[in-house]
Protein backbone atom coordinates (compact mmCIF):
# COMPACT_ATOMS: atom_id res chain seq x y z
CA UNK A 1 0.00 0.00 0.00
CA UNK A 2 1.21 3.49 -0.84
CA UNK A 3 1.77 5.88 1.99
CA UNK A 4 0.87 9.49 2.46
CA UNK A 5 3.37 11.88 4.00
CA UNK A 6 2.33 14.20 6.81
CA UNK A 7 2.67 17.56 5.13
CA UNK A 8 1.23 19.96 7.62
CA UNK A 9 3.51 19.69 10.62
CA UNK A 10 7.01 19.54 9.19
CA UNK A 11 7.52 15.94 10.35
CA UNK A 12 9.31 13.45 8.19
CA UNK A 13 11.68 16.15 6.90
CA UNK A 14 14.00 13.68 5.16
CA UNK A 15 11.28 11.66 3.46
CA UNK A 16 11.21 11.76 -0.32
CA UNK A 17 7.75 12.43 -1.71
CA UNK A 18 7.00 10.99 -5.13
CA UNK A 19 3.85 13.06 -5.78
CA UNK A 20 3.26 16.35 -3.95
CA UNK A 21 -0.05 18.14 -4.50
CA UNK A 22 -0.04 21.86 -3.69
CA UNK A 23 -3.57 23.08 -2.99
CA UNK A 24 -5.04 26.37 -1.72
CA UNK A 25 -7.25 25.38 1.19
CA UNK A 26 -6.04 23.40 4.22
CA UNK A 27 -9.67 22.36 4.75
CA UNK A 28 -9.45 20.13 1.64
CA UNK A 29 -6.12 18.52 2.58
CA UNK A 30 -7.31 15.36 4.35
CA UNK A 31 -9.97 14.60 1.77
CA UNK A 32 -7.57 15.00 -1.18
CA UNK A 33 -4.92 12.93 0.63
CA UNK A 34 -7.43 10.11 1.07
CA UNK A 35 -8.17 10.14 -2.69
CA UNK A 36 -4.56 10.24 -3.91
CA UNK A 37 -3.06 7.83 -1.40
CA UNK A 38 -3.20 4.40 -2.99
CA UNK A 39 -4.39 5.89 -6.28
CA UNK A 40 -3.44 3.51 -9.12
CA UNK A 41 -2.50 6.51 -11.32
CA UNK A 42 0.25 7.51 -8.87
CA UNK A 43 3.09 5.19 -7.83
CA UNK A 44 4.89 5.92 -4.57
CA UNK A 45 4.45 8.24 -1.63
CA UNK A 46 1.96 11.07 -1.95
CA UNK A 47 1.66 14.29 0.00
CA UNK A 48 -0.48 17.40 0.13
CA UNK A 49 0.42 20.90 1.29
CA UNK A 50 -1.79 23.99 1.27
CA UNK A 51 -0.75 27.54 0.42
CA UNK A 52 -3.61 28.88 2.57
CA UNK A 53 -4.46 31.38 -0.17
CA UNK A 54 -2.16 33.90 -1.85
CA UNK A 55 1.52 33.72 -0.87
CA UNK A 56 2.83 36.64 -2.95
CA UNK A 57 1.92 40.30 -2.95
CA UNK A 58 3.19 43.34 -4.81
CA UNK A 59 6.54 44.47 -3.47
CA UNK A 60 6.32 47.50 -1.23
CA UNK A 61 9.11 48.98 -3.35
CA UNK A 62 7.00 48.69 -6.51
CA UNK A 63 5.35 51.99 -7.37
CA UNK A 64 1.92 51.14 -8.77
CA UNK A 65 1.60 54.64 -10.16
CA UNK A 66 4.69 54.11 -12.35
CA UNK A 67 2.93 51.28 -14.22
CA UNK A 68 6.20 49.61 -15.15
CA UNK A 69 5.66 46.48 -17.23
CA UNK A 70 7.54 44.27 -14.78
CA UNK A 71 5.93 44.38 -11.35
CA UNK A 72 7.94 42.99 -8.46
CA UNK A 73 6.38 40.36 -6.24
CA UNK A 74 7.43 39.33 -2.76
CA UNK A 75 6.39 36.73 -0.23
CA UNK A 76 3.56 38.09 1.89
CA UNK A 77 5.10 38.64 5.37
CA UNK A 78 2.15 36.78 6.95
CA UNK A 79 2.91 33.72 4.78
CA UNK A 80 6.67 33.32 5.36
CA UNK A 81 6.29 30.27 7.60
CA UNK A 82 3.88 28.60 5.15
CA UNK A 83 6.17 29.37 2.20
CA UNK A 84 9.06 27.81 4.13
CA UNK A 85 6.99 24.65 4.62
CA UNK A 86 6.01 24.60 0.93
CA UNK A 87 9.64 25.06 -0.21
CA UNK A 88 10.78 22.25 2.07
CA UNK A 89 8.12 19.90 0.72
CA UNK A 90 8.77 20.87 -2.91
CA UNK A 91 12.50 20.28 -2.44
CA UNK A 92 11.78 16.72 -1.24
CA UNK A 93 9.28 15.98 -4.02
CA UNK A 94 10.11 14.16 -7.21
CA UNK A 95 7.09 15.68 -8.95
CA UNK A 96 4.77 18.52 -7.94
CA UNK A 97 1.12 18.86 -8.95
CA UNK A 98 -0.03 22.48 -8.72
CA UNK A 99 -3.66 21.88 -7.81
CA UNK A 100 -4.92 25.33 -6.87
CA UNK A 101 -8.40 26.43 -7.93
CA UNK A 102 -9.23 26.82 -11.66
CA UNK A 103 -9.95 30.57 -11.43
CA UNK A 104 -7.55 33.48 -12.09
CA UNK A 105 -6.49 33.68 -8.45
CA UNK A 106 -5.80 29.94 -8.43
CA UNK A 107 -3.61 30.21 -11.52
CA UNK A 108 -1.70 33.08 -9.91
CA UNK A 109 -1.25 31.02 -6.73
CA UNK A 110 0.10 28.10 -8.82
CA UNK A 111 2.52 30.50 -10.55
CA UNK A 112 3.50 31.91 -7.14
CA UNK A 113 4.53 28.45 -5.94
CA UNK A 114 6.48 27.91 -9.16
CA UNK A 115 8.12 31.33 -8.69
CA UNK A 116 9.10 31.08 -5.00
CA UNK A 117 10.28 27.47 -5.27
CA UNK A 118 12.16 27.88 -8.53
CA UNK A 119 10.40 24.81 -9.92
CA UNK A 120 11.67 23.57 -13.27
CA UNK A 121 9.09 22.92 -16.01
CA UNK A 122 9.87 19.19 -15.99
CA UNK A 123 9.13 18.86 -12.25
CA UNK A 124 5.57 20.11 -12.18
CA UNK A 125 2.17 19.51 -13.72
CA UNK A 126 -0.83 21.83 -13.42
CA UNK A 127 -3.86 19.85 -12.36
CA UNK A 128 -7.36 21.28 -11.97
CA UNK A 129 -10.08 19.81 -9.77
CA UNK A 130 -13.60 21.06 -10.43
CA UNK A 131 -14.86 19.38 -7.29
CA UNK A 132 -13.31 17.45 -4.44
CA UNK A 133 -14.59 13.96 -5.19
CA UNK A 134 -12.60 10.83 -5.90
CA UNK A 135 -13.96 10.70 -9.46
CA UNK A 136 -13.16 14.36 -10.18
CA UNK A 137 -9.63 14.06 -8.80
CA UNK A 138 -8.97 10.86 -10.77
CA UNK A 139 -10.27 12.50 -13.96
CA UNK A 140 -8.10 15.58 -13.39
CA UNK A 141 -4.98 13.46 -12.83
CA UNK A 142 -5.83 11.26 -15.81
CA UNK A 143 -6.09 14.37 -18.00
CA UNK A 144 -3.13 16.34 -16.61
CA UNK A 145 -0.39 13.69 -16.64
CA UNK A 146 -0.38 12.65 -20.31
CA UNK A 147 -1.04 16.21 -21.49
CA UNK A 148 1.74 17.63 -19.26
CA UNK A 149 -0.51 20.56 -18.35
CA UNK A 150 1.35 23.73 -17.38
CA UNK A 151 0.39 27.07 -15.88
CA UNK A 152 -1.69 29.28 -18.16
CA UNK A 153 0.45 32.43 -18.25
CA UNK A 154 -2.39 34.49 -19.74
CA UNK A 155 -4.49 33.80 -16.64
CA UNK A 156 -1.52 34.72 -14.44
CA UNK A 157 -1.06 38.03 -16.29
CA UNK A 158 -4.80 38.73 -16.00
CA UNK A 159 -4.71 38.20 -12.24
CA UNK A 160 -1.55 40.29 -11.88
CA UNK A 161 -3.30 43.08 -13.81
CA UNK A 162 -6.33 42.82 -11.52
CA UNK A 163 -4.09 43.10 -8.45
CA UNK A 164 -2.32 46.15 -9.88
CA UNK A 165 -5.64 47.77 -10.83
CA UNK A 166 -6.92 47.14 -7.30
CA UNK A 167 -3.89 49.02 -5.97
CA UNK A 168 -4.08 51.79 -8.56
CA UNK A 169 -7.81 52.44 -8.81
CA UNK A 170 -9.25 50.81 -5.75
CA UNK A 171 -10.53 47.48 -4.55
CA UNK A 172 -14.08 48.23 -5.67
CA UNK A 173 -13.10 47.61 -9.31
CA UNK A 174 -12.43 43.87 -8.96
CA UNK A 175 -15.99 42.78 -8.15
CA UNK A 176 -17.21 44.76 -11.14
CA UNK A 177 -14.60 43.15 -13.44
CA UNK A 178 -15.33 39.67 -12.12
CA UNK A 179 -19.07 40.16 -12.63
CA UNK A 180 -18.50 41.45 -16.17
CA UNK A 181 -16.05 38.69 -17.18
CA UNK A 182 -17.67 35.85 -15.19
CA UNK A 183 -14.37 35.37 -13.35
CA UNK A 184 -12.38 34.44 -16.43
Amino acid sequence: MKKSVDTGTGTGTGTVIDHLFVIESPNKKERIESYITGNPLLNGKCGVVATVGHILSLSRKYKVSSLTPDPKWEVDPKKRKQVSTIRSMVNRAKHVYLASDPDLAGEFIAWSVLHVCGLEESRYTRVVFHSITKESINNAIRHAIPNQMKINRNKVYAEQTRIILDQLIGFGVSPMIIKTTAGR
